[in-house]
């Protein structure tokens, strides 16, 4: 048996992994608003929740060093962050909330229970991220 290292910091992730996580997610989180891909009892949850995690790995593609607690800590500040900002009404903010891309990024309304989702979205990141993490220290 292979002796294990402790890991004392954050291994380079692969940024080619990174980003076709972050493809993936994107993908599946468009897919989630066009086709019904997940059961009706969800909603659009399903789609906020991939929506975060997409976030998740775009923030390890930029900073691949960073640490786990630091990038879901920071995924999910952005995330409360972009939530928070539906409350805003000004015609600039409802000007780009009306365009496609805006809508996808930013959404429309404000919701307690899109920080649920997105809350499970990053969590998902984590766990994936630490996952493949631990894989990785062990060889």
């Amino acid at each position: 048996m292979i002796p294990r290292k402790p890991i004392t910091q954050s291994p380079r992730r692969s940024r080619a992994a990174c980003a076709a996580a972050f493809a993936v997610m994107l993908i599946a989180g468009y897919a989630s608003r066009k086709v019904q891909i997940f059961p009706v009892a969800f909603g659009k949850y399903p789609g906020d929740a991939l929506w975060a995690l997409m976030v998740y790995w775009l923030i390890v593609w930029i900073r691949p060093t960073l640490s786990l607690s630091k990038a879901t800590l920071l995924t999910f500040a952005i995330s409360v962050c972009v939530e928070f900002l539906k409350l805003i009404q000004s015609p600039f903010m409802v000007a780009i909330r009306h365009s496609k891309f805006g809508a996808l990024i930013f959404g429309h309304v404000f919701t307690w229970n899109n920080l649920i989702a997105y809350a499970i979205g990053v969590v998902a990141g984590a766990v994936m991220d630490y996952l493949f993490l631990r894989k990785r220290s062990q060889l």
